[in-house]
């Protein structure tokens, strides 16, 4: 029997099959049809070096139809010998020197005030060269997506950025903002709820966004990008098997499990969602069916992971 065309349809399928028994391409198949842009590696994957995707994630976030991405890149790295390194989701400089950080929280703990301000203070550390002056600091941007509305005011977008009390909360002006885009907002009429509402698809046919719509089927149907997803799968099982040896387990325990297989005690499955959360290419409903756990205790688990970060 042919094979169905969009990786939807064959996702529905293979649900319907004993998951123990489908090949290594069949659970890649729905690995990927579960994927949707607020898992992070997935978006980083899909947004690498593609300065028109970011461009267009910015203007749509900061409402600028004329800013214009000179450089992108993701999952780039702060390293810090003496303290704490970062990684950012996505990284992008317009043509004014601007610096804007994109990161994908799930967890509300890991969108913290003190996280923004480090995520800021990290990303201008190293913008300005030996003997170049303070006031040529070029303004940065770091910008939350939430899955929920981690401020709890019904806003589609809040703005952060100092000011002086004493003088009628007067802009400080120094350059520095933080934005948290809602990702629970959903109001097809606003450009932000629409954004939100493509970023929780799964189906590049359910988007408002051709852009992302496109960049989401590049990745899902075609044989490259699968290609690229199904390496990064497996780079997390090889990990984990990897991890598993050094700690005395069998060969393949920790990827048995991560695959749904019920046996074992519960300290190990939750061993194994932690494991899954800490890549972030994973939905809490993925985790939960995979290891069997109830989808409040993988909510707990990445609550407790977020604020142990």
């Amino acid at each position: 029997m042919a094979e169905p065309c969009s990786i939807k349809a064959q996702a529905e399928l293979l649900r319907q099959r004993n998951y123990k028994t489908l090949t290594k391409k069949e659970k890649v198949i729905l690995h990927l049809a579960e994927l949707c842009f607020m898992d992070d590696k997935f978006l980083s994957e899909v947004f690498r070096d593609d300065i028109e995707g970011v461009s267009y994630l910015l203007r749509v976030i900061l409402g600028r139809e004329d800013l214009t991405v000179l450089s992108a890149g993701t999952q780039v790295e702060y390293p810090n010998t003496r303290g704490r390194s970062v990684r950012l989701d996505i990284r992008a400089e317009d043509e004014t020197g601007k610096l804007y950080d994109i990161e994908i929280q799930k967890a509300t703990a890991g969108a913290g005030p003190q996280r923004a301000r480090y995520y800021s203070a990290v990303i201008d550390r190293d913008m300005l060269d030996a003997g170049e002056k303070f006031d040529q600091l070029a303004d940065s941007y770091v910008i939350f997506v939430t899955e929920t509305d981690v401020m709890a005011g019904g806003m589609p977008l809040y703005h952060v950025d100092r000011r002086v009390e004493e003088l009628n909360c007067r802009p400080f002006g120094d350059g520095s903002h933080i934005v948290y885009v809602n990702g629970a907002y959903r109001d097809p009429t606003h450009p932000i709820g629409r954004l939100m509402h493509d970023f929780h698809c799964t189906d590049a046919g359910e988007m408002y966004s051709d852009i992302l719509a496109n960049r989401m089927k590049n990745f899902k149907e075609s044989e490259g990008g699968s290609k690229i997803m199904s390496t990064a799968w497996e780079q997390f099982l090889n990990e984990e098997r990897e991890e598993g040896r050094a700690e005395g387990r069998a060969e393949g325990r920790v990827e048995g499990r991560a695959e749904g297989h019920a046996e074992g005690r519960t300290e190990s499955l939750t061993e194994v969602a932690r494991a899954m959360l800490g890549e972030g290419i994973f939905t809490y409903e993925n985790i939960a069916r995979l290891t069997k756990l109830p989808l409040d205790v993988i909510e707990q688990l990445a609550k407790e992971s977020a604020e142990a970060r």
